[in-house]
């Protein structure tokens, strides 16, 4: 029988990986940071291990170039952060379970809530820990119909606010449902909420120290939302979606970020064959040569993540470009680069 450690072994030779580049990473958070102006922290996401590229290795840098807060999902995200010594404050942006409260405080992070019983629940927990005040971030349902208070049940929960004794509300947020979308009337319908709901916490006397609505798409397209406080994503890890008008994709002006992409996915060319014009290649026969080709294949398919919606898609190798064709359940097919330059062992790399 094969032991672990000996399929490991030979899995590990396998020549498919990933790499992060945490340098781009925190280019990409400088890259935000002055985007945004000295006046706005930036509240960097590291929500789903970080998007997939490890969440404590990027809270890590991230903390390291001067971030002061992070914002994950939950507390099950959170606890490997304090465990690697992360110190920043932790933002956990979709409020928390029943039976997490005592954790939350302990761990001393800042929990998202719009229900009066988080409020309870907190309020009992930082008071038997001796707590005098743990801060929580107030969320505002303002048309995105996912999480957060209603207007209309928002004074009952500013009242829960005003008489816990051992809670501070540090922060008030919203999430906004189309930054990307230029001309979407529901942005502005959601910015007039969130003018109602501050003239409600104000008259109720809380002054929060952060207000928050900025997602990735705000951030880069509307000022108007920054407030003291944003929470950019995708951005940092460098992407974002697509800007839209009329329907119709707009990019250039203000609608830019200088972001560069931090993973890059590599391979090593597996075989190479020469095929004649007009050979059908792949499932399908979604690639028919125009020429003769030199054709590589790639040990990367289905399992590796790759997306079969990606054919025909480019791929870069080192040497120069190729165009990758179709993938399989365990490797993927592309004609070489021009003048055979390509011998199997190069590298084929994707961002």
């Amino acid at each position: 029988m094969t032991t672990t450690a000996e399929t490991l072994s030979r899995i590990a030779t396998r020549p498919t990986w990933a790499e992060v580049s945490l340098s781009a990473l925190r280019q990409n958070f400088r890259t935000v940071r002055k985007h945004v102006g000295a006046g706005v922290t930036v509240c960097a996401v590291v929500k789903a291990d970080a998007y997939g590229h490890g969440a404590v290795e990027c809270s890590r840098a991230l903390e390291a170039e001067g971030a002061t807060w992070l914002g994950v999902t939950s507390l099950d995200e959170a606890i490997p952060l304090r465990e690697a010594g992360i110190e920043a404050g932790i933002l956990l942006m979709t409020g928390f379970w029943r039976g997490e409260e005592n954790e939350i405080v302990r761990l001393g992070l800042t929990p998202t809530v719009w229900e009066p019983w988080h409020i309870e629940s907190l309020e009992k927990a930082a008071a038997a820990s001796h707590v005098p005040r743990h801060p929580v971030h107030l969320k505002v349902d303002t048309g995105m119909g996912r999480l957060g208070v209603s207007l209309d049940g928002l004074p009952a929960v500013l009242a829960a606010l005003k008489t816990a004794k051992h809670l501070v509300p540090e922060g008030v947020s919203t999430h906004l449902a189309s930054s990307e979308i230029m001309d979407a009337p529901s942005v502005a319908d959601q910015q007039r909420r969130f003018e109602e709901a501050e003239r409600m916490w104000r008259s109720a006397g809380l002054e929060p120290s952060f207000v928050h609505i900025a997602n990735t798409g705000a951030v880069i397209s509307r000022r108007e939302t920054w407030n003291n406080m944003v929470r950019p994503g995708v951005a940092l890890y460098g992407y974002y979606l697509p800007f839209q008008r009329a329907g119709r994709e707009v990019s250039g002006g203000t609608l830019r970020l200088p972001v560069k992409p931090v993973l890059t996915w590599k391979t090593r060319i597996l075989s190479l064959r020469d095929f004649a014009a007009n050979q059908a290649l792949g499932y399908g026969g979604t690639y028919v040569t125009k020429a003769p080709a030199h054709v590589a294949v790639l040990p990367v398919g289905y399992a590796d993540g790759y997306n079969r919606q990606n054919s025909l898609q480019h791929l870069q190798t080192r040497p120069p470009k190729v165009q990758q064709l179709d993938c399989f359940h365990g490797w993927s097919t592309g004609p070489g680069c021009h003048g055979a330059q390509s011998s199997p062992g190069a590298r084929g790399v994707t961002e």
